[in-house]
């Protein structure tokens, strides 16, 4: 079942990815990925607690604004349609013409066979370059929904979930130059659920309202800091209010707006952080009851920590290293070993690529010494989940140069096993988990950002 929406009137909850479990899909309001994007690292970390490399100079991956014809650009608009029932049988779904597995006389769902692995389902066709994917409720229907910021065509995908693992045929909305993220919340208080979009290209963020049924009243934008790339949502100042961090590439900063509780935002606050920074996300990592922030930076081989001071302001900046020549690109948090502190798991660039984990800690030294797990080849970005319904957060990663994610079960000391890789389409680069057909298990969204499709992985795990 789908969280209900956000309000003023209720406050919000901080953001982790532990909330995410098998009988319940990821917090409607959680960047739905970071959109992080690879770029190749300089020395730039500062202060480097844990020991930072150089790395080669040139192009290795996907960023936006330096690899020609992958850089991200702009799309249009469709009505959004009408829903139709599932065939009764195994064949084309009357919407996406997707095939599908029917395993019901009465209209059969995609399902799962004999075979425990995650299952790569037809892929649904959506804008130019899909560079992030967002999950919600936006029908209010209690199914979950999907959004995809789709970079090359200036605009967003709704796909309506239906509650069996389908998805109705994509809408198009449109919205700012090169939209690389998405945030989904209640902005405006009218208990329907909103849109906000984080425009690398014009340095803007976009706002849609919602009208309750999948459909949105006219954009509104707002000034951000240059080239703002990730994006996430929480209660900076404890007023109950929505409040919007964006990590700023070109500006090596994290960006805050305050949210006034009608959609609108007041004036942009910015924080320094290292070189380049791809990914953000926000949970109260020292316990003190405020909202902190952390950042990916990937030409400074390092995470950036901001320490919230609980009124919309932050602490100056903690760097802490993420190995030698490490190019963090998204990034997730989570309890993974039970202690009640969150944990920060990072998806590093790389041929071979890996996973990079920082367990939570008292401070100081607030997070301990990275731990490398081995992953596929220029991993993008990551989400957290119990995919194994064992209990404990496992991590799963696009491999945005392998056409395929990796999954590193987690254990319960806060460790993973060895990856196991499973097919998800070409160059995955945005990743989002929630529970699209309501059997318990955690199902998985991919963008594929060279093909301008989503595909979605049916949990067969367990």
């Amino acid at each position: 079942m789908v969280p209900i929406p956000y309000t003023a009137r209720v406050r919000l909850p901080l953001p982790d990815d532990d909330a995410l479990t098998r009988k319940r899909p990821a917090p409607w309001w959680r960047l739905g990925a970071i959109g992080a994007l690879l770029t190749l690292c300089m020395p730039a970390c500062g202060l480097d607690r844990y020991g930072i490399g150089t790395l080669e100079s040139g192009e290795t991956g996907t960023d936006a604004s330096d690899v020609g014809a992958q850089d991200f650009g702009i799309d249009a608009v469709d009505a959004l349609p009408t829903e139709s029932a599932l065939d009764t049988a195994d064949g084309a779904d009357a919407d996406t013409g997707a095939t599908v597995d029917g395993d019901a006389a009465d209209g059969g769902p995609p399902s799962c066979d004999a075979t425990k692995t995650l299952k790569a389902l037809t892929p649904y066709s959506v804008g130019a370059v899909p560079a992030a994917v967002a999950t919600g409720d936006l029908d209010g229907d209690g199914r979950v929904d999907l959004v995809v910021a789709n970079s090359g065509s200036a605009s967003v995908s709704v796909l309506l979930g239906k509650g069996t693992g389908a998805f109705a045929a994509p809408s198009t909305v449109s919205v700012g130059s090169q939209p690389s993220a998405v945030a989904v919340a209640d902005f405006n208080a009218d208990g329907k659920t909103d849109l906000a979009i984080a425009n690398r290209g014009d340095g803007t963020i976009t706002m849609l309202p919602g009208k309750g049924d999948g459909t949105f009243g006219p954009a509104k934008s707002y000034t951000a800091l240059p080239q703002p790339t990730a994006l996430v949502v929480a209660d900076f100042n404890g007023d109950g209010k929505p409040d919007l961090a964006f990590t700023s590439k070109s500006g090596d900063a994290v960006g805050v707006v305050l949210g006034v509780g009608d959609g609108s935002f007041g004036a942009v606050s910015s924080f320094a952080v290292a070189t380049q920074p791809l990914g953000v996300a926000a949970s109260d990592l020292d316990l003190d009851g405020k909202v902190d922030l952390i950042a990916a930076s990937g030409l400074g081989g390092c995470v950036s920590v901001l320490l919230g001071k609980g009124d919309g302001s932050f602490a100056a900046t903690r760097n802490f290293g993420a190995g030698v020549g490490a190019q963090p690109t998204g990034i997730r948090l989570g309890d993974l070993n039970g202690d009640g502190r969150r944990d920060v798991v990072v998806s590093v660039a790389g041929s071979p690529g890996v996973a990079t984990r920082f367990l939570g800690a008292a401070d100081p030294p607030l997070l301990t010494a990275p731990a490398n797990y081995s992953v596929g080849l220029n991993p993008s970005a990551l989400a957290l989940a119990d995919y194994n319904g064992d209990g404990k957060l496992d991590a799963i990663v696009t491999n945005s140069g392998g056409a395929s994610v990796s999954l590193l079960l987690g254990l319960a000391d806060g460790t993973f096993t060895a990856a196991s890789t499973y097919a998800a389409g070409s160059q995955p680069i945005a990743i989002e988990s929630a529970d699209f057909n309501m059997d318990g298990r955690i199902d998985v969204a991919v963008a594929n950002g060279s093909v301008a499709q989503l595909t979605v992985l049916l949990n067969c795990l367990w």
